[in-house]
């Protein structure tokens, strides 16, 4: 599993303490899993604003000339 963040990873953690004790319900735990782990939307969306821009035209980068 992969965690939004190491806060969402404690906080989950301990959500699934209290539903395997039988305090939350499986829905309630539904809940959890969507807020704190990384669902594979977000992985797409990460990856897609991680890659560099395309250059319009190949070999159009600004050089300085010395």
């Amino acid at each position: 599993m992969k965690y939004k963040s190491a806060i969402f990873k404690h906080i989950h953690q301990d959500a699934t303490d209290m539903y395997k004790a039988g305090a939350i319900t499986a829905e309630e735990m539904r809940r959890y899993d969507a807020s704190c782990l990384v669902s594979p939307a977000d992985n797409s969306r990460a990856r897609a604003t991680n890659q560099p821009a395309l250059s319009a035209s190949p070999g159009t980068q600004s050089r300085s000339i010395k």
